[in-house]
């Protein structure tokens, strides 16, 4: 029986030696031929070892494409419609078994986007980034819903009714610094209807 949870779909880059790149569909927990639908594209040397390429996907409407380059919809590669889409919830990315690979993540935060929840990803850890406001004497909600009011706040440092709203500096973020400071917690901004927590990320 076909569940959304059972529902996947793989987007493959420089599979086969770095020859191919596409798209597998599975349509169950079985694992059988039957359950599977493979589409390939000859894509000789797309990925390297030496320099970092960047790469783009999209799946709206049941149409699936690979691209390269920094611009969705520009430079192609791969592309195939599922003739029977479904909602995709979440994401995830991984190298192949036996291959060594490093990923750069692009997350692009919509501010109309976030959808006012917060996510503590650890305990015991304070964001170094610049402070937009700190104040005492401040319960935890009151802390979220401060940040929740401001534009440029991500996130917030939190102890013992100790409350530093945070923004990051201007530029590409490639790690939030933190510190382990027992007691404070960070509380991230998640957007996407939860799905992108930006501490989570690093």
């Amino acid at each position: 029986m076909e569940t959304p949870q059972s529902q996947c779909i793989v987007l493959k880059l420089g599979g086969n030696k770095n020859q191919r790149s596409g798209f597998q569909r599975r349509n169950d927990d079985s694992l059988t031929p039957a359950s599977q639908k493979t589409v390939h594209y000859d894509t000789p040397d797309v990925c390297s070892c030496d320099e970092y390429r960047p790469f783009w996907i999209s799946v709206i409407n049941g149409v699936l494409m690979i691209g390269k380059g920094l611009i969705v919809g520009i430079n192609v590669i791969a592309e195939w419609t599922d003739p029977n889409p479904f909602i995709v919830r979440s994401i995830g990315l991984f190298t192949s078994q036996h291959i060594l690979g490093e990923w750069k993540v692009q997350i692009e935060v919509v501010n109309n986007l976030y959808d006012g929840s917060f996510s503590r990803c650890t305990t015991d850890y304070k964001a170094v980034l610049d402070i937009l406001f700190s104040k005492e004497k401040t319960s935890l909600l009151q802390c979220a819903a401060l940040c929740d009011k401001l534009l440029a706040c991500i996130g917030f440092n939190y102890h013992n009714q100790s409350c530093e709203l945070v923004e990051l500096s201007p530029g590409v973020v490639t790690q939030i610094p933190k510190n382990q400071e027992d007691g404070w917690e960070f509380y991230s901004k998640c957007y996407r209807y939860n799905g992108a927590c930006l501490w989570c990320y690093f």
